[in-house]
């Protein structure tokens, strides 16, 4: 995967409020976002950037930088749920 054309994404999102609260990882070329810091992430809900022929696609929605950064901040400002550390068993066990 070409995780070089997600760099402009993950550089603004990194100076974004709402995404900074939230952890990222990587699945299959696409930048995630979970609510949990470790394995298994949870991530229902939470949105899924690719890129792919000069485009940033938002859960499946092709745009621009600005319109992809805009639409992941809307997708976690919406997101009831509040990211913590440690994984979605740990969470479980509490």
């Amino acid at each position: 995967a070409d995780f070089a054309a997600l760099r402009p994404l993950v550089d603004a999102l990194a100076a974004s409020p709402i995404a900074s609260r939230f952890y990222t990882f990587t699945s299959m070329g696409r930048l995630c976002f979970s609510a949990s810091s470790h394995y298994p992430f949870v991530h229902d809900g939470l949105p899924v950037v690719a890129h792919h022929a000069g485009r940033y696609q938002v859960d499946g929605v092709a745009g621009t930088l600005a319109e992809a950064v805009a639409r992941v901040e809307a997708a976690l400002a919406a997101q009831p749920r509040q990211a913590f550390w440690g994984s979605a068993r740990d969470r479980a066990e509490r």
